[in-house]
């Protein structure tokens, strides 16, 4: 075997040292970024031949799920428990019951979307109410807005509905307690009134010149309390609470809970009429459904084009590139809305599965 003098020997040494350096650091230029796993290594991105480390990610690149919470919808359910809601068949004198049936109603779009949307409860009149004024009572909250709360809800309204009812219609006076109560929550607040009835229970009406809707004669507490009670609602509006108006039966009084409707700020311009659970159910359902939020605030801001949305498992495109009815759009830094189809399938009252990723590749 030849011998070579050392400096040739030093010479070949360093020249193959300096083709394995090079071979290293061609690899590392050219290695793919767009995938889980890598050498611990920060990931880059080749734009125009030059390495670029992509913003916000991790040593290892790894698709990361993005914490996201909806945005918060406080919803209290305000609930009339006047006499007319329920009344025992006597003789000669034929039974009403509409407070089960709201009652099942209630239970069900609570249990539903409970997830979704912060319900709270309140009843009117306050059966609680200082004695002497149970009748009057104004509403007052029986259960605080929040997610799942259903169950305190159904605990609240189990009982004899001979002693859950009874009241008459303190329906302005609670209208202003639900605005005290929800005015200064975290989110948008709603108010969902379900009643049977017109509106009275104001002593400084005239019986002699009111409308009148009681079956006790010339007691001003029963005339038709519609112009204090609409001035309720136009201040809940004001304070940034919308006001959903719901009768059961009140084909009798539907002027009087229009008006109520057209102030109350919502989509609806009338009042929603039910005459069973299953359409006072159905109700319910869609104006729940339309309150669930299609924003969901993220943990931290990503880059716009990393992010990744699926809904139940297909994929939602951002609205720059989508083709399809349902897109997404980035709102500040860090809040991701839904729209089109893809919200409108979030609030069908339906279960869902909404996934945000914040992936190692450019997705648009």
């Amino acid at each position: 075997m030849p011998r070579f003098p050392a400096p040739f020997t030093a010479s070949l040494l360093a020249c193959c040292l300096t083709l394995l350096a090079l071979t290293a650091s061609c690899t590392t230029r050219t290695a793919n970024p767009h995938r889980s796993g890598g050498d611990g290594g920060t990931p880059t991105a080749d734009l125009g031949g030059r390495d670029a480390v992509i913003p916000g990610y991790d040593g290892a690149c790894e698709a990361i799920d993005v914490n996201a919470q909806p945005g918060t919808a406080n919803v209290l359910v305000v609930l009339d428990r006047s006499s007319s809601m329920y009344r025992e068949a006597a003789l000669g004198v034929e039974g009403v019951d509409r407070w089960n049936p709201a009652v099942s109603a209630i239970e069900s779009v609570t249990a539903t979307l409970g997830d979704r949307v912060q319900f709270g409860l309140m009843l009117f009149a306050d059966p609680d109410a200082a004695a002497g004024s149970t009748l009057c009572g104004a509403g007052k909250v029986d259960v605080a807005p929040a997610t799942g709360t259903a169950s305190a809800i159904a605990t609240h309204l189990t009982g004899d509905p001979n002693t859950l009812t009874g009241s008459w219609t303190p329906t302005a006076a609670s209208l202003d307690a639900a605005r005290v109560a929800l005015t200064g929550l975290e989110g948008r607040n709603y108010v969902l009134l379900v009643t049977d009835g017109a509106p009275n229970c104001n002593g400084a009406l005239d019986a002699a010149t009111c409308r009148y809707a009681g079956t006790i004669p010339d007691n001003p507490k029963l005339c038709i309390d519609d112009v204090r009670t609409v001035a309720s609602i136009n201040a809940l509006a004001a304070a940034g609470i919308q006001t959903y108006v719901v009768g059961y039966d009140t084909s009798a009084w539907a002027d009087v809970l229009d008006a109520m409707a057209a102030a109350g700020g919502t989509p609806y311009s009338a009042h929603i009429e039910v005459s069973n659970a299953a359409t006072l159910t159905s109700a319910l359902t869609d104006i729940a459904g339309s309150i669930v939020s299609c924003t969901y605030d993220l943990s931290e801001a990503p880059a716009l084009n990393y992010v990744h949305v699926t809904l139940d498992g297909a994929d939602v495109q951002h609205e720059s590139v989508s083709t399809g009815p349902g897109a997404w759009r980035l709102t500040g830094d860090r809040t991701v809305e839904l729209t089109g189809a893809a919200c409108d399938s979030l609030r069908d009252g339906g279960t869902h599965a909404l996934r945000i990723v914040r992936e190692c590749f450019t997705l648009f």
